[in-house]
């Protein structure tokens, strides 16, 4: 088995807690679950971009290809990062 963790970056720089719109950790240990956070925080970012705190829009409102479209945007900024321990040289 190998030891791996998983990191989620956004643009470029680690994603952490103060960046996310929900409590996140700093690694996960299943791919899958730094992958689902990645969803999550997508659907979450786009509502938010779409709206700009105008209570009057509704993110709900677009058609579903319009809803994609924006994810779509948004998830390429996102990447999930595999880090494996190096491993010890024998001499």
């Amino acid at each position: 088995m190998e030891d791996a963790v998983y990191r989620i970056y956004r643009n470029g720089v680690p994603y952490t807690k103060k960046d996310a719109t929900q409590n996140i950790k700093t690694v996960y240990v299943k791919e899958g679950s730094a992958k689902s956070v990645v969803t999550s925080e997508v659907g979450a970012i786009a509502r938010l971009e779409y709206t700009k705190g105008d209570p009057r829009k509704s993110y709900f409102s677009l058609t579903a290809g319009e809803r994609a479209a924006l994810e779509a945007e948004i998830r390429k900024q996102f990447k999930v990062v595999k880090y494996v321990p190096e491993k010890e040289q024998t001499t």
